[in-house]
């Protein structure tokens, strides 16, 4: 190599050298500006903890608590009711269901009657001698029978006129008319309640024994919902405690109120079962049908309703705090929809954050969505 091409060569070396430390100098003496501080703006709300009024909300099915079969206590040919009896037709309490025919025991009451008030006009004359006292009391309820009428209980007499009428057979007689009498009342089937028939077997012109399955009939008088609570709310119920429930379809909204708490917690669907008894409108609820319930729970003391979303897994909330993140432990009370009822943590007029905080530090500066940001001060010399 010729020595002009070697001091070239040490030349350029030299040359980026020198380039290389003044790069790295000048690096190294740049002064860095500051990061500025981040500010996040969120929505807020006054705190305003008082005594508040829980809601429950919960879903259960309307089942009988009475259910009954209806058997003959007569026997004979079965006669129509008041309407058709079949599946599905609803009676009111006293509507006659069926009739069983009641001519033989009809004819046998109407002779027992005429024994009986032949027996007593005998005895009469006798029992106003020895017992003058007791003649008017029943010269008196003898004047008022009547063949086709039921009987009214004899009068109270002396025991002398007690033996005497005994002796005649008169006492015998009453009873036995007054047991053809209940047996009359059995060959009319009635509702013993305002129900609807499950199932008939009867049907007229069929023949009756006594103990013939009739059919199955459901109480209407006494039906409930049974609602399932969660068990983590079954501390804002008590019995009595007033109960909205909705029907399925129409809308349309019983009043009712807690009967029964139950005593036991499933522990498939860690619920406990409440039964609710509606005061009025059993004829438009359905067995079995799927209805929704709204109760009006236990009030809470020192309590604040907010969006659920403000609270974190860890049950904390977020407070703007002299213009910094906070966030604080509170107590769920409970969990309403899209609102949960808190108690503890925050006093009145602390600022609720109510936006999502996920990755925001505690200590974060805020600003108020409500508060305007602050102007910046205009240079000197700068013109208005």
């Amino acid at each position: 190599m010729k020595p002009k091409q070697i001091l070239f060569t040490v030349l350029m070396l030299l040359l980026g050298w020198v380039a290389m430390q003044m790069l790295i100098r000048a690096r190294e003496a740049k002064v860095r500006r500051p990061a500025p501080a981040v500010e996040v703006v969120v929505n807020t709300m006054v705190a305003k903890p008082g005594n508040l009024d829980t809601r429950v909300t919960a879903w259960g099915r309307v089942r009988t608590v009475a259910d009954i079969e209806l058997l003959s206590q007569a026997e004979g040919t079965v006669e129509g009711g008041d309407r058709e009896f079949m599946p599905g037709a609803r009676f009111e309490r006293g509507a006659v269901l069926l009739k069983v025919d009641d001519r033989p025991v009809r004819l046998k009451l109407e002779s027992a009657r005429s024994d009986l008030l032949n027996s007593l006009t005998r005895t009469l004359p006798e029992l106003e001698f020895d017992a003058p006292e007791d003649g008017p009391a029943m010269n008196a309820w003898l004047g008022d029978f009547d063949l086709r009428q039921t009987l009214k209980p004899l009068p109270e007499v002396s025991s002398r006129a007690e033996r005497l009428l005994s002796q005649a057979g008169v006492i015998r007689l009453w009873n036995t008319a007054r047991d053809l009498e209940i047996q009359l009342e059995r060959h009319e089937i009635r509702a013993p309640f305002d129900c609807t028939v499950i199932t008939a077997n009867l049907r007229p012109g069929a023949t009756a024994r006594l103990g013939t399955n009739v059919g199955r009939l459901l109480n209407l008088e006494t039906l409930e919902v049974e609602i399932q609570v969660a068990g983590s709310d079954l501390h804002l119920i008590r019995t009595g405690t007033v109960v909205d429930v909705r029907l399925p379809g129409t809308g349309e909204m019983l009043r009712g109120r807690v009967q029964r708490l139950g005593q036991r917690v499933d522990e498939s669907t860690r619920t406990v079962p409440v039964y609710v008894r509606i005061a009025d409108g059993n004829d438009r609820l359905l067995e079995g049908a799927f209805v929704e319930a709204l109760f009006q729970g236990s009030r809470v003391d020192n309590a604040l309703r907010i969006p659920t979303y403000t609270l974190s897994q860890e049950n904390r909330v977020g407070l703007l705090v002299g213009g910094v993140l906070e966030r604080r432990s509170v107590n769920v009370i409970h969990t309403e929809g899209d609102s949960v009822v808190i108690q503890g943590g925050l006093a009145a007029g602390d600022s609720l954050v109510l936006d999502l905080l996920q990755g925001v530090a505690d200590g974060t500066r805020l600003r108020d969505a409500a508060t305007p940001r602050p102007q910046p001060s205009s240079p000197e010399g700068a013109r208005p």
